[in-house]
């Protein structure tokens, strides 16, 4: 089972505080494999993070896409560019990895696939979608504290202050 220190430090990532006590959604979305446990707070927990994916993946999208439509100048072609350079899997990996997303998780047996990382992220932001009652500013401060605020345009001081109170943590707990 995760423990709650690893619990707060996705918190500290993402800069969202899940609200309910349990942490349920997050914990689900830490799931990279199905869970000894069937089930949890009633919802079945079969497919490990896979949900939690799917739902973050579209919310992602709209996010970066209500971003897009935004702007006046914005063509069809630069949707397709944004699209898969940002919300690709590999660029998606590649944001995990430099938060270290896969050390708070349960690991599964075999290893980490290729696209395990991505999978992560997507479903910690659908975690956050449904915690926060589908408020998709919440989701947006999450997007932009891991990383996404060159996406959407939107200064990240808290960004570089997060990353060197998250390595000092760590140096202290060595």
């Amino acid at each position: 089972m995760l423990k709650q220190k690893q619990i707060n430090r996705i918190e500290v990532i993402i800069d969202y505080q899940f609200q309910n006590t349990e942490k349920a959604f997050l914990w689900e979305a830490l799931q990279m494999t199905t869970p000894t446990q069937p089930s949890f707070d009633g919802r079945s927990t079969k497919g490990g993070n896979k949900k939690f994916a799917i739902l973050g993946d579209a919310v992602m999208a709209v996010v970066v896409a209500e971003h897009w439509f935004s702007k006046k100048d914005s063509l069809t072609a630069n949707w397709a560019q944004l699209h898969s350079a940002r919300l690709s899997n590999d660029y998606l990996k590649q944001v995990a990895s430099k938060h270290n997303l896969v050390n708070y998780t349960e690991r599964p047996p075999n290893g980490f696939g290729e696209k395990s990382a991505a999978t992560l992220l997507e479903a910690i932001i659908g975690a956050v979608y449904l915690d926060s009652n589908r408020d998709m500013d919440a989701v947006r401060r999450a997007m932009i504290a891991l990383g996404f605020s060159e996406v959407l345009n939107e200064p990240d001081h808290s960004t570089k202050l997060r990353d060197l109170v998250q390595e000092i943590r760590e140096e202290l707990e060595r």
